[in-house]
């Protein structure tokens, strides 16, 4: 399991599959946290802060222990978004606080996963007439707010929208732009 902090990939692995991992993931130099103990997590965060571009590596004796109490270092917020795509095979993008990325937000009370992306999509872009195609994959980041650690696991959705539908931005979110790009 990969988590993302800043511009650090922390990968969760099991002691076992480790240098099995190392090869696959052609990683030679990393920061290697053996045997997780979530006194350890500090020590991870500032590791990360430094950007020295070195993945890091926690591992543990079992994976399904070492998911819950890396996990339960933090407080956990479930979001979903989209991969927008229009009939010119054109990707929608947000830009928000510098940075250009895909349209996503919280899952609020009373509302499934699939129906968090939609809402968040169209109130990020403006767009009205969207359709969800599949399931995409989940990913998950570190930040911290206001002094709490949080891990946010976003669910992420293939949606279709026509390119002839107007967009705005919503600047409530930071939004400034809301652009279809092509895969190029």
């Amino acid at each position: 399991l990969t988590i993302f902090y800043l511009e650090t990939a922390i990968h969760l692995v099991e002691q076992k599959d480790l240098p099995a991992f190392t090869q696959q993931k052609k990683l030679k130099g990393f920061i290697h946290f053996d045997a997780f103990s979530p006194d350890q997590i500090s020590e991870i965060l500032i590791e990360s802060e430094k950007k020295s571009g070195k993945d890091i590596i926690v591992s543990a004796e079992a994976i399904n222990q070492l998911i819950p109490a890396f996990f339960n270092c933090f407080q956990l917020i479930e979001a979903a978004g989209g991969l927008v795509v229009n009939e010119k095979k054109e990707i929608l993008f947000i830009n928000r606080r510098g940075y250009w990325d895909l349209p996503k937000g919280k899952l609020e009370a009373n509302e499934n996963i699939e129906q968090c992306a939609a809402r968040e999509i169209m109130e990020e872009t403006g767009l009205s007439d969207i359709l969800i195609k599949s399931r995409l994959a989940e990913t998950f980041h570190l930040y911290i707010e206001k002094e709490r650690k949080i891990l946010k696991k976003s669910h992420w959705f293939l949606f279709e929208a026509s390119s002839n539908q107007l967009t705005t931005p919503e600047i409530e979110e930071k939004i400034i732009e809301v652009k279809w790009f092509s895969e190029d």
